[in-house]
């Protein structure tokens, strides 16, 4: 799966709350302050990013697992390194045993990806099965893993849950206990728990560009600050994600942060542009994400 692009949420507030949310905050003392609501929001994309991105990267290496365990008989096999970084091992390698262990070593210093981030340590999955079989569950774990210096710590679970009524596969998202520790040694918390229909681009395995998923959901955590905050998507308005493009081209979700007024997001109808409008007290804020 693909990361969402959730980034653009901090866009959202960082315009939305310096325009609506000024005067509030000098009547009531109590409130949370603007600064501390777009750290707030600064904390959860950094983490939603961490680990859309640490997991995105070993899905696709559970995909590439796939491709390997089909050219077993390859001499090195087809796909696995085990002589340079990232080292990627499957153990059993073999068709018939389940579950297998993936291992994706990036070494003890930082390497350079090629999305751009610096990894080092171990990404390790748990596949019950292949990827696109009804019922696979793959279980990522991290041991001293960082992504740009950021240490990323707890459990993310994918579970294939095969084709819906209307005959796409649908995958459920869990982070548990998911904890980022930052270079100057803060401490971020974040849990999901989402569902993604894979509504386009499956047929086409050799173009990942025209992937398209509709997300359903919640997302929630605290910050560094310890403020706590939550992210759901209306079920009737999913997010709707395709890979070629760079924003989220449709739907809706609630923003929810302590004390702070409900925030509502549209992303509009599936204009792939980067407009859309916070509502904030009955109030249309539109915003240009970036």
């Amino acid at each position: 799966m693909k990361n969402p692009h959730y980034l653009v949420f901090l866009f959202a507030v960082l315009i939305v709350f310096l325009s609506a949310c000024e005067k509030d905050d000098e009547e009531n003392n109590d409130t949370l302050t603007n600064e501390e609501v777009m750290d707030a929001i600064g904390d959860y994309a950094k983490a939603q990013n961490m680990f859309a991105e640490a997991t995105d990267e070993a899905e696709s290496t559970a995909r590439t697992s796939d491709d390997s365990l089909d050219n077993r008989g390859a001499n090195p096999p087809k796909l696995v390194k085990t002589d340079s970084f990232p080292q990627i091992t499957i153990d059993p390698f073999d068709l018939d045993t389940w579950p297998k262990t993936i291992r994706v070593n990036f070494g003890e210093d930082n390497m350079l990806c090629q999305d751009g981030r610096q990894r080092r340590g171990v990404i390790n999955i748990e596949a019950t099965d292949f990827y696109r079989e009804p019922g696979c569950q793959l279980t990522t774990t991290f041991e001293e893993f960082y992504q740009n210096d950021h240490k990323v710590e707890g459990t993310r679970i994918c579970t294939n849950n095969g084709e819906n009524t209307a005959g796409n596969l649908t995958y459920t998202l869990e982070v548990v206990d998911g904890h980022i520790t930052t270079p100057e040694g803060d401490h971020i918390y974040y849990e999901e728990n989402t569902e993604r229909e894979w509504v386009a681009g499956k047929e086409t395995l050799l173009n990942p560009w025209d992937d398209n998923y509709l997300v359903t959901g919640d997302q929630s955590g605290i910050s560094s600050d310890s403020v706590n905050y939550t992210l759901s998507v209306h079920d009737v308005d999913p997010l709707d994600v395709i890979v070629n493009c760079k924003w989220i081209r449709a739907g809706k979700l609630d923003l929810n942060i302590e004390d702070f007024p409900l925030i509502t997001i549209d992303y509009g109808i599936g204009t792939c542009d980067n407009e859309a409008v916070a509502t904030i007290n009955g109030v249309d804020y539109t915003f240009y994400m970036q």
